[in-house]
């Protein structure tokens, strides 16, 4: 026996240069049959010399979420061949099967066997004797899209069962917005310690939306352990090796989705407000409002207010959400603050919201009103000027003949009283007198200075904002100098305004209107 076992091991060494010569290409999987929410792990294998693997990003459809490389050298008379594995993980929810792959070694191409992989029935515990249990719970079965549903995990746990550690996988909510509301509520309930995880969802599609079992991972201590898991004593087993783990599977929960109308996204009841600081500014200054949505909904989905108004810079801030419960419903507040600054009067146009009332079932519609801003020493506008600007606000729907009674526009009160008028009136009047002084006195008036001279005149960047704002609409040149000043300005950064290209511009430009 002992001269075969000789014989065979001549054979084995006389035989492997040629097997390794030959090249060798091989797959397999660490498991066959796994749960669901569990990840399989392909090993393409290939012995040889230059050795190319196919590009693989998806198996059987499903992406792969992780991949890794080894190598592994052999040198056997003076040849040396190397065994090359890479490795790809995907996770399937459903009986699949790995296609074939082909690898090349040394030219020749070569190809895998395909392997099927097979989901195991997950085993629902509800506490019934059972030492863990979890059980997924939702307030309703049938929602809108963008309604708010309560959804908690509930786990418990048998007081006297020897469990040193419980962790719950973060749960998948395809086509679902999730979000955890506050920390792990624990409770006693009999012989069971009871974990609670609250999540308000928030359904981004009408469908039926299926939430997969979610799965906790059990680990007991060995028999014979103390229970350190609830407080009783400690475990070294803990830090060891020396657990036994298991896992529990919640039972899975379908959710009836309907669409809202007319392509609105935001749902529940809601209030819009806009501010200003003031109504009168010199020219070159802010003017600063707010935009407030407050109510109960998925206020979270409420987007970002922009609009345009000609000759006038805006700027908008990105909006800051504050968000929870307010008793058993899920809101909060929406707020932007946007800066307008303008060379010449102008409005701060309509803003609009629009969302599916919780309440009526309804289309609603809220609206600011318009604000006026009269601009001290700016240009004069033209009727050319004084065009309707576009507006872009919250999510909105196609046109719809919605009554004036699901409209309750949040107004801003920004008439002018009677007052006021004769303030304006008794200025014009001081004015008209005090030119007629200037001009008695002054047998020439002062020439006003060119654009080139302004700019050169200019020390500071507000002063230049202030030359060039009017002619902003003119040139790339004045627009993206303008943006520079604007920046320094209003954010503080430390742009150069290239002087030399303004000049060049205006020189020019005053030469061709004389």
């Amino acid at each position: 026996m002992k001269k075969i076992s000789i014989l065979g091991k001549i054979l084995l060494i006389a035989l492997l240069p040629i097997y390794l010569l030959a090249g060798s290409v091989s797959a397999q999987i660490d498991k066959t049959a796994i749960y669901p929410g569990d990840s399989v792990t392909l090993t393409l294998s290939a012995t040889g010399s230059d050795i190319e693997f196919p590009k693989i990003e998806t198996i059987a459809n499903y992406p792969v979420t992780n991949s890794g490389t080894s190598t592994s050298i052999v040198i056997l008379n003076g040849d040396m061949k190397k065994t090359l594995k890479r490795s790809y993980s995907f996770s399937p929810d459903k009986n699949v099967t790995i296609s074939s792959f082909s690898v090349k070694v040394g030219g020749k191409e070569y190809k895998t066997q395909a392997i099927n992989v097979s989901i195991l029935d997950p085993k629902t515990a509800i506490a019934n004797g059972a030492d863990a249990s979890l059980q997924m719970v939702v307030d309703k079965n049938s929602s809108y899209v963008g309604e708010a549903l309560n959804l908690d995990l509930i786990l418990k746990l048998k007081a006297n069962s020897n469990i040193a550690k419980a962790q719950i996988e973060p749960p998948k909510f395809n086509n679902l917005w999730a979000k955890q509301v506050g920390n792990m509520q624990k409770s006693q309930e009999g012989n069971y310690v009871v974990q609670k995880y609250h999540f308000v969802v928030f359904p981004q599609q009408s469908s039926k939306i299926t939430i997969p079992p979610i799965v906790a991972h059990i680990a007991k201590a060995q028999k014979g352990s103390y229970d350190p898991f609830f407080g009783r004593g400690m475990n070294i087993s803990m830090f060891g090796g020396n657990l036994e783990w298991s896992k529990v599977f919640s039972n899975p929960v379908t959710i009836d989705v309907k669409p809202l109308p007319n392509g609105l996204e935001l749902y529940g009841d809601f209030n819009i407000k806009a501010t200003t600081d003031r109504t009168k500014v010199h020219a070159g200054k802010a003017v600063n409002l707010t935009v407030t949505v407050e109510g109960i909904g998925n206020i979270d989905d409420v987007k970002k207010f922009n609009f345009d108004i000609p000759n006038a810079v805006v700027y908008a801030d990105e909006p800051k959400v504050q968000s929870g419960f307010r008793g058993k419903e899920y809101g909060g507040r929406f707020t932007q603050k946007i800066a307008v600054v303008g060379d010449s009067n102008f409005t701060i146009p309509t803003l609009e919201l629009r969302y599916f009332d919780k309440n009526s079932k309804k289309e609603v519609v809220k609206k600011t009103q318009p604000v006026d801003i009269t601009v001290i020493g700016g240009a004069k506008v033209t009727n050319a000027q004084k065009a309707t600007p576009k507006i872009e606000t919250a999510p909105s729907s196609s046109d719809m003949n919605s009554s004036s009674s699901n409209s309750e526009p949040v107004v801003q009160n920004t008439n002018i009283g009677w007052l006021e008028y004769l303030y304006i009136a008794i200025a014009f009047i001081a004015g008209l007198v005090t030119m007629w002084l200037v001009k008695s006195r002054k047998p020439k008036e002062k020439k006003e200075l060119s654009i080139v001279k302004k700019i050169q005149k200019a020390k500071t960047d507000k002063d230049l904002h202030k030359v060039l704002l009017p002619f902003a609409s003119e040139s790339k040149v004045v627009a993206n100098e303008l943006k520079k000043l604007e920046a320094n300005i209003y954010k503080n950064e430390k742009n150069k305004a290239d002087k030399d290209a303004l000049l060049d511009y205006f020189e020019d430009f005053e030469e061709y209107n004389k």
